[in-house]
């Protein structure tokens, strides 16, 4: 949380304060920092290193443990998937790409009511994310499941996102036919 810090652009200089360290950077005429805040402001630079470090080194662990799920989904390794999607799911439940995988892993282990639960979760920014998540549960109502009714809805819920997808429309012309 960035919240605790303050940042003063002079003339000159950027003055960063640590609030809780009551560092106060001292301006003189050309906008540099006194002897007396010199040693605050320097813990103050640290700390804000520190937690952009920190917050780099958590970004770079979900992308490793996504990395790891993909590998582990790409051969044919459900469990370890969702093992690696685990503390990624436990602090952020909404994780696009982690929900989408997670669905996938269901699939992969025939746990289709959970995959189609999961995959149904997918929201994101990225709507092609959101479009191939809606597809892929209605494929398993449809196909897996023979749950026409579900699958109709959840097609017409991706051509929704997409409605110049030829296949998805085909699909589900097909079960509109049955």
């Amino acid at each position: 949380m960035v919240s605790p810090l303050v940042f003063s652009v002079n003339r000159a200089s950027i003055a960063i304060r640590w609030m809780s360290f009551g560092a106060k950077p001292t301006s003189r005429q050309g906008g540099s920092c006194g002897r007396q805040s010199t040693v605050s402001w320097s813990v103050s630079v640290c700390l804000l290193l520190s937690v952009v470090l920190l917050a780099g080194c958590r970004n770079a662990s979900t992308e490793m443990r996504l990395n790891q799920a993909r590998e582990a989904i790409v051969d044919g390794n459900a469990k370890t998937a969702l093992e690696r999607l685990a503390p990624i799911l436990e602090s952020d439940p909404d994780h696009p790409q982690a929900v989408y995988m997670a669905a996938e892993a269901h699939q992969q282990l025939n746990e289709f009511d959970q995959a189609i639960e999961h995959f149904l979760r997918v929201s994101s920014a990225d709507s092609s994310l959101v479009f191939q998540a809606r597809l892929a549960a209605a494929r398993i109502y449809e196909v897996e499941l023979g749950r026409f009714h579900e699958a109709m809805e959840v097609y017409q819920q991706a051509i929704e996102i997409n409605p110049h997808h030829v296949i998805a429309q085909s699909d589900l012309a097909k079960i509109m036919s049955v």
